[in-house]
């Protein structure tokens, strides 16, 4: 059992059916390599150090890891700066709290 934690910048080309597991988005405003931009606004100019990124986190079976890394890099590619990085991470356990399901069947 693994977990897949993705962050890349908008916008977001990765559709539902691309991902073989129940996943949870989250906003991550961040500068990496970017460091932000100026931009003006009825002639005055801000600063803008958050970018819109997107942080996607996705725990997987063993079977359905490369599959996921896969629809996850194709849609997150542009070939700039700002198309993120994935980290995989072991999981020790996973228990559905509704059933008691533990381990591989907990993850669906």
């Amino acid at each position: 059992m693994l977990i897949l934690t993705a962050v890349w910048a908008f916008p977001l080309s990765l559709s539902a059916q691309e991902t073989p597991a129940p996943a949870a988005e989250t906003a991550a405003p961040g500068a990496g390599q970017q460091k932000g931009y100026d931009e003006s606004y009825r002639g005055v100019v801000h600063e803008v150090n958050l970018l819109k990124k997107v942080e996607l986190q996705i725990a997987v079976n063993d079977e359905y890891l490369e599959p996921t890394i896969k629809a996850i890099v194709e849609g997150a590619h542009t070939g700039k700066i700002g198309d993120g990085k994935i980290f995989v991470t072991t999981i020790e356990e996973t228990i559905r709290i509704r059933t008691g399901e533990r381990g591989k069947d907990a993850i669906g």
